[in-house]
């Protein structure tokens, strides 16, 4: 995602599988060319951000995090990384914690 002040976050779509699962994933072919300029920012998240759910279990998915993101733009880069931080977590706070196994929270 491709953050400029003032505007709509810009989505760059993955042309790769999902990295880590299967070896050679990224090849030539998954690259991306962006055109960036001064005080632009790049975000690069994983679905750990997007699929986070609410009571309702409404996923905050993409457009969620593009609309906290764009609401942080203004910020220095310390406080917009904690203000995305700190929504994401807001938005799944009240649900009870996950449990892997009966072990450890998760979430």
């Amino acid at each position: 995602m491709i953050i400029r002040r003032g505007e709509s976050p810009r989505l760059l779509e993955s042309r790769s599988g999902i990295l880590g699962l299967f070896e050679n994933v990224v090849d030539a072919e998954s690259t991306i060319e962006a055109a960036v300029e001064p005080g632009d920012r790049v975000l690069i998240y994983t679905d750990g951000l997007t699929e986070n759910f609410n009571l309702k279990r409404e996923m905050l998915g993409v457009e969620g995090l593009s609309e906290i993101v764009r609401d942080g733009s203004h910020l220095t880069l310390p406080d917009m990384k904690r203000q995305i931080l700190d929504r994401v977590e807001a938005c799944g706070a009240a649900l009870p914690p996950r449990r892997v196994g009966g072990a450890g929270r998760i979430s």
